[in-house]
């Protein structure tokens, strides 16, 4: 069986990069996800409890260096590879927990801007920082 070592988190990105896909050349943003800590955020997603004590209901469980419509499909598994999602050469780092795959009530955040998104039952929602919130 092949295994794959867990690399360290990386520092603070300096590069600004936008959101979408990169362009011929460059690399492909960069996504901090958050899971969701209570189960019940995957029955009623709420944005607010970004803002609310984070560390209290998020935990952050990996980085992936991908455009942001791809960054769910490859924190699940079986999306992309019968593999677990970690195993993907996109995600450049994860916590070295046992990992759910990503699911409604959690958070990408682009390393690059600080912009987040919550994982709707359809699709993703930014979330909107709170007036005096830097992102």
């Amino acid at each position: 069986m092949k295994t794959r070592a867990i690399r360290q988190k990386p520092k603070k990105h300096r590069a600004r990069r936008t959101e979408s896909t990169s362009t011929a050349g460059t690399k492909p943003p960069c996504f901090a996800v958050y899971h969701a800590q209570d189960q019940m955020a995957m029955v009623m997603p709420n944005a607010n409890l970004w803002h609310i004590d984070r560390e209290q209901h998020f935990r952050q469980v990996a980085d992936v260096q991908a455009p942001l419509e791809a960054v769910f499909a490859l924190t699940n598994h079986g999306a992309v590879s019968d593999a677990s999602w970690t195993s993907n050469h996109q995600v450049v780092w994860h916590a070295d927990i046992p990992l759910r795959s990503s699911c409604v009530g959690d958070v990408f955040v682009c390393c690059a801007t600080g912009r987040a998104w919550l994982v709707k039952p359809v699709g993703l929602g930014e979330i909107v920082p709170q007036q005096g919130e830097s992102r």
